[in-house]
């Protein structure tokens, strides 16, 4: 239970069908502003009455990757792969099989994304491409840009969406969820691994599936043929499995997976609204504050702690000598993107999160076959 709306009609239904008791797990992250959704968590909890239980992550929770690594048997740059892990320890304490929110953002239009597509068209036609490039992007960046407060939250999204201006609409989507754009990639990779193949186009193929349907549609069909199965869906069934628990998932359910694509858009996005219909449908059965929360995702404050406490282990992971001697990447190009986040001018550490995740990768398993061993650590692949 995340107090988000996709858990929490969860948890309203569960209720109204009578089942008690009733007990929802919840991931906390103290001191971390907007990351932190326990409050939210426990004002649902009160208003089911459910057994509620809560824990609180800190940047030791580092100390799980290189046993979540063995988990995923591949280098999945999903920051929450940490809260998942934890939550389903929490969860498995207690039960034996939980009901987990994933899959409503994509089937009923969750994602703000989704709903900037239009106002996108709109600013590529206001704003001309010079006024973009020479004084909008430089004074978004200027801001300081997190996930921890809104003034941060809102200019870490504004880049994205600024960045994207320009492009077609499958390019600008694919652009505004990866980490790293096709002219990072030629900065950061050895000619040898670079591929001349642009990313968005992997995605053609699902947006020209879904071709008569508004862009936005189109946006949700191919996350649920791609992002849901391959991130969202894979996270929650290989830490929930790693803990000996089971996940079911409702939204994911087929048959409301076809009601879902059978409504108009205007029931999923209405201007900035996202879920509009869904929202509607428990208006009174859930309390105002959670119906117009603002979409807030599985977060993890890794942007903080690289700045902070696990400043050390990006730079020993991602340390010059350390890139050269992998030779995947671009040492001077690694560095830069240290040295741009330590000192706050970008948040850049989802960028940096999936490359120290590719570096611990191949010491577990290129490196080494620590594939079976026991509480695998940091200690061990440093050595």
């Amino acid at each position: 239970l995340s107090g988000g709306l996709d858990s929490s009609a969860l948890a309203v239904a569960v209720r109204e069908l009578g089942y008690q008791p009733l007990k929802t797990f919840c991931i906390g992250f103290a001191g971390a502003g907007l990351y932190d959704e326990s409050a939210h968590a426990r004002r649902v909890a009160e208003f089911v009455g459910s057994d509620h239980h809560e824990q609180h992550l800190t940047s030791d929770s580092i100390e799980l990757l290189p046993q979540v690594l063995q988990h995923l048997d591949e280098p999945m740059a999903d920051a929450s792969v940490l809260p998942n892990l934890v939550v389903s320890q929490l969860a498995a304490r207690h039960v034996k099989v939980v009901l987990s929110g994933a899959g409503g953002d994509e089937v009923l239009g969750g994602y703000r994304r989704y709903a900037a597509d239009r106002a996108a068209r709109r600013a590529q036609w206001l704003l001309p491409r010079p006024l973009r490039e020479k004084v909008l992007l430089p004074l978004v960046r200027s801001l300081p840009a997190h996930g921890a407060s809104v003034l941060g939250n809102w200019t870490r999204l504004a880049e994205k969406f600024v960045g994207g201006l320009g492009s077609s609409p499958e390019r600008r989507y694919v652009q505004w969820n990866s980490f790293f754009g096709e002219s990072d990639k030629l900065k950061l990779l050895k000619r040898i691994f670079f591929s001349s193949e642009p990313s968005h186009r992997l995605l053609l193929p699902f947006f020209g599936q879904a071709s008569a349907r508004p862009f936005e549609e189109r946006a949700m069909f191919a996350d649920v043929k791609t992002y849901l199965p391959a991130d969202v869906l894979t996270l929650s069934d290989r830490m929930t499995m790693a803990c000996s628990l089971e996940a079911r998932v409702p939204f994911v359910d087929l048959p409301f997976m076809d009601f879902a694509a059978g409504l108009p858009l205007s029931a999923k996005i209405r201007g900035w609204q996202t879920k509009t219909g869904f929202r509607k449908a428990l208006s009174g059965r859930l309390p105002a504050g959670v119906l117009n929360r603002p979409k807030q995702g599985f977060g993890t404050p890794i942007d903080l702690w690289l700045r902070r406490e696990l400043s050390s282990v990006a730079q020993d992971l991602l340390s010059k000598e350390a890139v050269a001697a992998r030779g995947l990447f671009r040492p001077d190009f690694v560095q830069g993107l240290l040295r741009r986040h330590q000192e706050g001018r970008q948040d850049l550490s989802q960028h940096l999160w999936s490359l120290m995740l590719v570096e611990l990768w191949h010491r577990a398993y290129i490196d080494h076959d620590y594939s079976a061993r026991a509480n695998l650590t940091f200690k061990v692949l440093q050595s």
